[in-house]
Parts: C-alpha cells; structure tokens; sequence
C-alpha cells in the first residue's frame, strides 16, 4: 500500500508543478502581450527623396541640427549585422519643459538600428521606469518627394506619470518631425 500511496504523491506532485508551470507561462506570455501605454504615428510629406532623408536621418545628431537634442553621443558602434543592419548605442540629452515654465535636462541611452534594404530606422530606450520604441520608415511618394513616418509605442510608464509622459513625448516627437518636414520643406532651394 505504501508504494501505491507514493505514486498517488507523485502523480499530485506532478500535476501541481505542471499547473505551476503553465500559469507561469501565461503570466509570462500576458506581461509580454500587456497593452503599450501609447501607440501613435506621425507623418510629413517631405521635398526630398526618401534615399535622401533616410541617409540623413541614420547620423544620430540629426536631432542635434533638428534643434530637438541637446546633444547626441555615440557609445558604441556602428556594428555591421549580417543582413545588412548597423546598430549604434547612443545617448540623447534633450531639454523637457514642465508645466510652460520649467525645464529639466534628460539623458536617454538608447539603441539605434539602422535597416537601409528598407530605409528605416528603429529606436529603442529605456530610462526611468518609462520605455519607448521608434519606427522610421522613409517611402517614396512622388517625384523628389517621400512621406516619413514616425510610429511610436510608449511601452512603459511610470504608473502616476503615464498621462503627463505620453503628453510631453508626444509633443517632442512632433516637433522631430515638424523640424524634419521645415528642413524637407518643398520651398528649399538646393
């Protein structure tokens, strides 16, 4: 009877580790399907190729000559990947302005992953509890002109700041790409 009765333990012992472990899994695929925080695109129709801009846009202090960086330092790379990708490490130090009046300096490390078979570019930080992504992608739209498109994820936030975070990311993210479209401008000359 004592043989009988440890296989029944075991049996139990086993169903409850596979119960465990299934739960543990979904906890897992369900943290890494949560919601973003924010998801939103922005488009320019730009006076230049997208070849043009796209190449452009891959020097990292692009941002600095946009006037939306304070400055931009290259850690390390461009390491060249096997399907053709550079992938950069930089930090971006940007001025946030609070409430209209005041105004703090952030540095943002980030990775910078530049895909030139399909002219876009993918940012990836996270600083301070708060985690976003960046698509570019650069697509010809008609002769000597491109739409460029920013599709952003706020992925994370911190929990009491979430709303007031997507409110002032936003906001520097428009004006990267306002700044991007005056620079395109269709009225430029050369």
């Amino acid at each position: 009877a004592l043989p009988l009765l440890d296989r029944a333990r075991s049996r139990a012992s086993a169903r409850t580790q596979a119960r465990a472990r299934g739960a543990s899994a979904m906890a897992t695929a369900a943290k890494s399907a949560k919601e973003a925080v924010a998801r939103y695109a922005i488009a320019r129709e730009l006076g230049a190729s997208a070849a043009e801009v796209f190449e452009d846009f891959s020097d990292p202090h692009v941002l600095v000559a946009l006037g939306t960086a304070q400055s931009v330092l290259v850690r390390s790379g461009p390491d060249q990947m096997q399907d053709g990708t550079a992938v950069l490490t930089i930090e971006v130090k940007e001025q946030i302005l609070i409430c209209g009046c005041l105004s703090y300096m952030v540095t943002v490390p980030a990775t910078m992953t530049i895909d030139p078979a399909n002219l876009t570019i993918h940012f990836h930080s996270n600083s301070s509890g708060t985690e976003v992504q960046h698509l570019y992608t650069f697509s010809d739209a008609s002769a000597g002109r491109c739409t460029a498109v920013d599709t952003a994820e706020i992925l994370s936030a911190p929990p009491c700041l979430a709303g007031y975070v997507t409110s002032i990311a936003r906001q520097a993210h428009e004006r990267t790409m306002s700044a991007l479209a005056e620079k395109y401008s269709s009225s430029r000359v050369g």
